[in-house]
């Protein structure tokens, strides 16, 4: 039986949503940086390209969320194992395959503007596998206010990450010393949200 979240586990659930995204992106912000600078005019398919692959690993979530309803409820609490074992399988392998940037931004075709925003969407959306095993664990095992927070915190954080690829665009040297920083936190941020998901908390579906 799930319960009403208090305030400060909206906000704590708020929070663990904003830093997850921020982490389990750098790699698609730098893409997306990159990809921004070899379009030069042509930067509105990019940015709905880079929005929409988020709407899609929140929409594959989603539909995740409700096949989950099938499950034993008492297996939900579980999920957390996912993201700590691909933080685990991360640091193990760290540095063992560095993504081929150059190839994958010169993969998004410079063809019509719909093929420039497929071709966006689809690189980041094969790119989001670390952001959905954190996102589907947050939404399954949170009460609706809570999966709600989650939801609207994750397709803000989107928008403003298209908004920041933008404004970074000429700022290449800057992204990638971000992206070569920020990465090394990525399997410790995946761990702490997956032992968060293990924890009983104030958003917590299985009470």
């Amino acid at each position: 039986m799930s319960v009403d979240p208090t305030l400060s586990s909206l906000v704590a659930i708020c929070l663990v949503t904003v830093t997850s995204f921020v982490f389990t992106n750098l790699d698609n912000l730098i893409l997306g940086v990159l990809t921004l600078g070899a379009q030069h005019r042509r930067t509105a398919p990019v940015v709905l390209g880079m929005i929409a692959a988020s709407l899609l690993v929140l929409l594959l979530s989603i539909i995740g969320v409700f096949i989950g309803l099938a499950v034993d409820a008492d297996l939900l609490g579980y999920l957390g194992i996912a993201p700590i074992g691909i933080g685990l399988y991360s640091l193990f392998y760290a540095g063992s395959a560095q993504p081929r940037v150059a190839q994958d931004v010169g993969a998004v075709e410079r063809g019509s503007a719909v093929s420039i925003w497929l071709g966006t969407a689809s690189l980041l959306f094969a790119n989001s596998g670390d952001t959905l095993a954190i996102l589907l664990p947050l939404l399954m095992e949170s009460s609706r206010p809570a999966a709600l927070v989650v939801a609207v915190t994750f397709l803000l954080c989107a928008v403003l990450w298209a908004i920041l690829a933008r404004v970074l665009s000429r700022q290449r040297i800057l992204v990638r010393r971000l992206q070569d920083s920020g990465e090394r936190f990525v399997p410790w941020i995946m761990i702490a949200v997956g032992i968060y998901i293990l924890l009983d908390t104030g958003t917590d579906s299985l009470f």
